[in-house]
């Protein structure tokens, strides 16, 4: 299991160049917020803290989750970050929080259920859970893009995604 230690900067530098995050990925966050307003919130798996400084321009107040202790000092200069491991929130007292943001967080979870369980605890009744993930098609081993050099149209080539298993 990886700290994430030698991946803060690929990650910092993932957020500003890859033109499919922020094209993709934060318009579809973003969009989802819309209908799961909350006052306070906890963001997994937290990086940078992007999550947590959109949600305090809606008015909201967020504690970033983070196990890179890089990662989670830049998000700390603004917000208050927890350097943990997840899915291990027994720190945070049960029903303290209304809901919960996860962007690109739970593909890298082994142990989904222990999540989800300790996630329900914090949250207030009636409060959610905000994620987005990759879809594993897209991420398994040897999965990637064919273009047809005759018209140019994009296929999926599916890699291992219908074998059991796990990478790091």
């Amino acid at each position: 299991m990886t700290d994430w230690s030698n991946l803060d900067s690929w990650w910092s530098d993932e957020l500003v160049e890859d033109p499919a995050y922020a094209a993709e990925v934060r318009p579809l966050f973003l969009d989802m917020l819309e209908s799961a307003p909350f006052e306070t919130f906890l963001d997994l798996g937290t990086g940078t803290g992007w999550v947590l400084q959109e949600l305090e321009h809606r008015g909201s107040r967020g504690i970033g989750v983070e196990l890179n202790s890089l990662l989670a000092s830049e998000a700390g200069r603004e917000f208050p970050v927890v350097v943990g491991r997840l899915p291990d929130l027994v720190w945070c007292r049960s029903a303290s929080v209304d809901g919960l943001t996860a962007v690109l967080v739970l593909e890298h979870i082994s142990d989904l259920e222990t999540l989800f369980a300790e996630s329900a605890r914090v949250t207030r009744p009636g409060g959610t859970f905000t994620l987005v993930m990759n879809h594993p098609q897209i991420t398994a081993p040897r999965s990637a893009p064919v273009v047809d050099p005759v018209d140019g149209e994009v296929f999926w080539r599916w890699g291992s995604y219908l074998e059991s298993g796990s990478t790091e």
